[in-house]
């Protein structure tokens, strides 16, 4: 089962999982037509499981972000392949579609990890494996995955989050909240369509003042 955790200050959300039909009048946002493709194997991503791609995938996500507003969207591609990053990912990069084909997966040793300052943390960015962050229109979607390596977390011994803690499994990471796979926050017009999220060291989606989000088919 999906953990969803949204706030008080999340509107409009509309969901169907996979292999469940949307309900009757859930619609996905209007199409942009694309304007540009950023594969992240161009700024240096290998998608091999062993090399450390997070700050490759993060120049792609930032060039995107860098770009001037066309009136149609940016798609930015993860390719077949798997894609470790010992950190979180944002993307902050308005209009974008990103077009996740290949793993991003957490590492399955938790002291790659890095420690979370805040342990409160809904802006953290190591809160969350992927975080969508102050964006508009952005679409997350593909038949990929996005893994959380959560039972090398889980198994491990370690204390409990602090009672601020926004996530509350027992964890290897006795200062920080573990991560989410995705947090979406201060953003509208979302759709996540069509991928895995699986086996999070904390929860699946979290989604924290979020305006016009539609979840189909995750």
């Amino acid at each position: 089962s999906a953990q969803l955790d949204c706030n008080a200050g999340t509107t409009a959300l509309n969901f169907s999982l996979k292999g469940s039909r949307p309900r009757a009048g859930v619609t996905s946002l209007p199409p942009r037509l694309k304007v540009d493709d950023i594969n992240v194997r161009s700024y240096g991503a290998v998608g091999d499981g062993k090399v450390d791609d997070r700050a490759a995938i993060q120049r792609a996500f930032d060039d995107a972000a860098s770009r001037p507003y066309t009136g149609a969207s940016i798609v930015i591609v993860v390719p077949r392949g798997t894609f470790l990053i010992k950190g979180g990912l944002q993307l902050r990069a308005n209009f974008t579609t990103l077009q996740i084909d290949g793993r991003i997966v957490l590492p399955t040793d938790p002291a790659d990890w890095p420690m979370q300052s805040d342990p409160q943390g809904v802006n953290g960015l190591n809160t969350a494996l992927l975080r969508v962050s102050a964006t508009e229109g952005v679409t997350v979607t593909g038949n990929g995955e996005l893994y959380g390596s959560g039972e090398h977390y889980w198994i491990r011994p370690g204390r409990p989050f602090p009672a601020s803690c926004h996530w509350w499994h027992i964890t290897a990471l006795p200062a920080s909240c573990a991560p989410a796979l995705l947090i979406v926050n201060a953003s509208r017009d979302f759709v996540l369509d069509g991928l895995l999220l699986r086996h999070p060291p904390g929860g699946h989606i979290g989604l924290h003042g979020v305006r016009n989000v539609v979840l189909r088919s995750f």
